[in-house]
């Protein structure tokens, strides 16, 4: 009766074995999309001793100190990364099926907070102390939509201010940092169409923007709308 039982066991094992066998794949609606498959990301030369790896599964990023962070990019196509922070931070746009972001690695964080979506490329101020990022879509296909400000400290970094209340407008942006502690974003009104005979595309680039500020200081920060000839009290970046 053991020798049977075993037998029967062993059968039902295989059977189970041979039934996964012929499961198909995770269909990967991306490449389903694209009609290829994803492509790994080409890891610039000067990124080369910060990226140990790179595959159209994932990344693996060295830390400061301690292991390697592990980036899932099974699900989406990344581009090529750049640095940020004077090398501390390895950052890279992706686009996944009906999503796009931009994932920040911290190199020097540990665990889950060294990855850090920040939606847009994010842009730095001058002395390294903030980092900022504006996207807002009309269909709501970006991963972290809205307007932010992160701080970097010393182990990690720190979201201090986000906000998708924004006035109604398209191509949001963080026009730069007119002060270290300031911040200057900037919007198309939604009804705005190019003129006629220019295509939308190179007419959104000189297209009238409304104008805010960010201000970092002790109490907080601070989000308000500024003329263009003022922006954070030093002026547009237009």
């Amino acid at each position: 009766m053991r020798n049977a039982a075993k037998f029967a066991l062993t059968a039902l094992a295989l059977i189970a074995a041979a039934a996964a066998a012929q499961e198909p794949a995770p269909v990967n609606q991306l490449e389903q999309a694209l009609g290829r498959q994803t492509r790994a990301p080409a890891i610039p030369e000067e990124l080369r001793p910060m990226v140990r790896e790179a595959t159209r599964e994932r990344l693996l990023v060295r830390r400061v100190r301690g292991p390697d962070v592990v980036v899932d990019i099974s699900d989406r196509e990344a581009e090529s990364p750049a640095q940020f922070g004077n090398g501390r931070f390895v950052g890279f746009p992706y686009a996944g099926y009906e999503f796009f972001g931009f994932t920040l690695v911290d190199r020097a964080a540990q665990g889950e907070a060294a990855l850090i979506d920040t939606g847009e490329r994010p842009v730095f101020s001058s002395d390294g102390r903030y980092f900022a990022s504006a996207v807002i879509t009309e269909g709501g296909y970006g991963i972290n939509e809205g307007v932010a400000v992160w701080e970097v400290l010393p182990d990690r970094v720190a979201r201090r201010f986000y906000t998708e209340a924004m006035p109604a407008g398209i191509e949001w942006r963080v026009d730069g940092w007119p002060r270290d502690a300031c911040v200057a974003i900037s919007a198309v009104e939604p009804g705005w169409q190019p003129p006629p005979g220019i295509d939308y595309s190179v007419g959104i680039r000189s297209a009238p923007r409304a104008h805010f500020q960010l201000v970092m200081d002790q109490d907080g920060v601070a989000l308000s709308a500024a003329p263009a000839a003022s922006v954070c009290g030093v002026g547009s970046s237009e």
